[in-house]
C-alpha cells in the first residue's frame, strides 16, 4: 500500500509512467536482498505494475529517410567535424551515452575498431570504426580522455540539444533523434533483408528474444555486416 500511494503521487504530480516505474526498479534489488537472506517472505513489489505506452516510432520508407538524415548530417555540419562525427556515431547505432563517455583510450585507429565500456547492458561490446568516422576523428584527435567533452567544463556534455534542433531544422524531420536515428537504421537494413541477429548485434542489444539460449550475438561482426549495407545504400565507404 505504501508502494502504489507513492506510485499514485507521482502519477497525480504528472510524472511519465517510466518515472513512476522508477521506484520498483530502486526497490526490487532490495527486496531481492531481503527474500535470500530470508528476512521476507515474499516481495511487496512483486505483483505491482506501471503500464508504460507503447512508445515505439513507426518509420516508413526507411531507406529513404535514413539517406536524408546522413545528407543532412554532412551537409550541415560539413566543417564541424566534431560534430559531424558525433551524430554519425548515433547514425550507426550507438547510443546518446555510449557516444558522450566515448574515451580515446577505447579507439584502435590502427585496426579500426572501437570499444564500447559504458553500455546499458554492463558489458565491453567492440564496434568496426567506420573509415568515414576515422577520418573526422583523426582531425580532432586527443591521445587520451572524452572524444567528445564539452567545449565549456571539458567534462561529458549534458545534452545536444541545440545542435539537435539545428539538424532537425535542417533536414525537416521533427522527430529526429540520436534514439530514432536508431530507429531508422534497423528499419533501413530490414528492408535490405538484414537478419535480425545482426541488428540486436549492430544496437548492442544482449538478448533478441529466445535465439540467445543458441546464439551468442557478435557485436563486431554485426557491426561489419552493417556497416556494409550502409555503404550499399549511401555509395559511402564505410568499411575497408
Amino acid at each position: 500500500m505504501q508502494i502504489k500511494k507513492i506510485i499514485n503521487v507521482m502519477d497525480k504530480q504528472g510524472l511519465s509512467p517510466r518515472t513512476q516505474k522508477s521506484i520498483l526498479e530502486v526497490l526490487k534489488p532490495m527486496f531481492k536482498f531481503a527474500l535470500e537472506n530470508k528476512m521476507i517472505k515474499e516481495a511487496p513489489t512483486t505483483f505491482i505494475n506501471v503500464k508504460i505506452p507503447n512508445q515505439k516510432k513507426i518509420v516508413t520508407n526507411a531507406t529513404k529517410l535514413f539517406n536524408k538524415v546522413y545528407t543532412g548530417i554532412t551537409t550541415y555540419y560539413k566543417d564541424e567535424p566534431f560534430y559531424q562525427a558525433l551524430f554519425l556515431f548515433g547514425f550507426t547505432g550507438r547510443r546518446k551515452s555510449e557516444i558522450l563517455n566515448l574515451r580515446w583510450e577505447n579507439i584502435d585507429f590502427t585496426n579500426d575498431y572501437y570499444w564500447i565500456t559504458d553500455t546499458k547492458n554492463d558489458d565491453n561490446q567492440k564496434y568496426p570504426l567506420a573509415p568515414m568516422i576515422k577520418l573526422l576523428l583523426l582531425t580532432f584527435k586527443e591521445n587520451k580522455g572524452l572524444v567528445f567533452p564539452s567545449p565549456i567544463t571539458g567534462k561529458v556534455i549534458a545534452n545536444v540539444d541545440r545542435q539537435m534542433r539545428n539538424l532537425k531544422k535542417h533536414t525537416g524531420i521533427d522527430n529526429l533523434s540520436l534514439h530514432y536515428m536508431r530507429n531508422i537504421l534497423v528499419s533501413m537494413l530490414a528492408e535490405q533483408q538484414t537478419e535480425a541477429i545482426v541488428l540486436s548485434g549492430i544496437l548492442g542489444h544482449k538478448d533478441v528474444n529466445t535465439i540467445n539460449k543458441y546464439l551468442s550475438i557478435n557485436h563486431y561482426k554485426s557491426g561489419q555486416d552493417g556497416l556494409k549495407t550502409i555503404d550499399t545504400v549511401l555509395d559511402v565507404e564505410m568499411v575497408e
